[in-house]
């Protein structure tokens, strides 16, 4: 599957993820999940030539001899994903779904939902309300529809609380996991990577880059040492000190590997801790933007 593609169904698939005000905005996250987040459930593709492969997909098995293999996946670009991305930008999107069937799932526009509201499959209880988005109000929920459609006490989900409009890509932030062992870029498959998943993949990283370079926007990372975060270093450093698994600074030093903890000062400790994790971060990002160079 071209990346194109793969970033149009993960958009149509997970408005509550991906939906934001623009595509830009919604296709840096698509992307941080598809190559920053841990256990996403993607791997390279298995193809029989390896070289048509080169792009990341979810596995899917087969029994074979009573044993569980994993099925060859299709050719690069084989897979297509027709989906008019135009109107999720332009129209409220309403997400539906079945708790207890995974497949039994609505997502579309808020013209889609009225015209089939009045289908037998849409007289189900069993239905929950996620949230009707419309990128022109900002996420403002649609509690009309919820109401008038929906017999079930509904559970409602927005992303007005994720997002930051001050900042590029709308908050956006990194997901904080930038090391080769977790990474999908180092895994045996990608260098067999089609170039427009390497571009994507370049990208994202440049993207990374300039937040993790931008004074302000580095402040909203989930591991920089805010005020909040240093106090909860230090509530969670005394708790286990009182419980004994920590019994000296030196533990405390081995554990976080700092070697300026004395015992009181948190917050020296936490901008040591910063710093290194900051250097790391960029090594990453520049020694994996050279491996997709070559």
């Amino acid at each position: 599957m071209k990346l194109i593609d793969f970033a149009k169904r993960s958009l149509h698939m997970y408005p509550t993820l991906y939906l934001f005000p623009t595509w830009e905005a919604s296709y840096i996250r698509i992307l941080d999940h598809t190559f920053g987040v841990i256990g996403n459930g993607l791997t390279w593709a298995k193809t029989k030539d390896l070289k048509k492969g080169g792009y990341l997909c979810q596995e899917e098995f087969r029994k074979y001899n009573g044993e569980w293999v994993r099925k060859l996946d299709k050719n690069y670009g084989a897979d297509k994903y027709n989906f008019d991305m135009k109107s999720f930008f332009e129209e409220p999107v309403v997400c539906v779904y079945n708790m207890g069937i995974c497949e039994d799932k609505f997502v579309g526009t808020l013209k889609e939902f009225e015209e089939h509201k009045d289908k037998k499959y849409w007289k189900e209880n069993s239905f929950n309300f996620l949230g009707s988005m419309s990128v022109s109000e900002m996420f403002m929920i649609d509690y009309n529809v919820m109401e008038r459609n929906l017999k079930k006490d509904p559970f409602v989900e927005t992303a007005s609380e994720k997002d930051n409009l001050n900042f590029d890509h709308y908050g956006w932030a990194p997901y904080p996991d930038f090391q080769k062992e977790y990474s999908p870029l180092w895994e045996d498959g990608s260098e067999y990577i089609q170039e427009d998943w390497k571009q994507g993949a370049l990208y994202w990283l440049s993207e990374c880059e300039r937040f993790f370079k931008d004074p302000e926007r580095i402040k909203t990372y989930h591991e920089y040492p805010t005020r909040k975060n240093i106090k909860e270093l230090k509530d969670f450093i005394l708790k286990y000190m009182e419980e004994g698994k920590y019994k000296n600074s030196d533990n405390v030093n081995e554990a976080y590997k700092t070697t300026c903890f004395s015992g009181e000062n948190f917050e020296e400790m936490a901008w040591e801790r910063w710093d290194k994790e900051f250097l790391r971060t960029l090594k990453f990002i520049k020694e994996t933007k050279f491996k997709l160079i070559g």
